[in-house]
């Protein structure tokens, strides 16, 4: 199967498949359905926990036509999933942005 973009290494069926899942979880979480107890005696435990960041894949830049963010101001956006070769457009997790000009150097070849 041939690709008409650059999935940053991912399995892109893969990485949709997991996306289903945690839309499907974050729903049914949000109706007030918390994790059955068996879900959650299979699930890992994490001890001694904290919360991190860890940085993902984006693109930061002057943004025009954004639903949300005047034109003109700088942004960053969501993470990556997908980059076209040509580098004319990119689809991070909330949307898809056409590309511009490019000043940094810094995306996968």
């Amino acid at each position: 199967m041939k690709h008409t973009s650059d999935f940053l290494g991912c399995d892109p069926l893969a990485t949709a498949e997991t996306l289903e899942r945690l839309a499907a979880d974050l729903r049914r979480l949000a109706a007030g359905n918390h994790p059955a107890s068996s879900e959650l005696r299979d699930a890992p435990l994490l001890r001694s926990w904290s919360f991190v960041q860890r940085p993902r894949p984006c693109l930061g830049g002057t943004v025009f036509n954004h639903p949300d963010i005047g034109d003109g101001r700088s942004a960053v956006t969501s993470e990556l999933f997908a980059i076209d070769p040509g580098r004319r457009w990119v689809r991070t997790l909330s949307r898809f942005y056409e590309l511009g000009p490019v000043t940094l150097q810094g995306l996968p070849n």
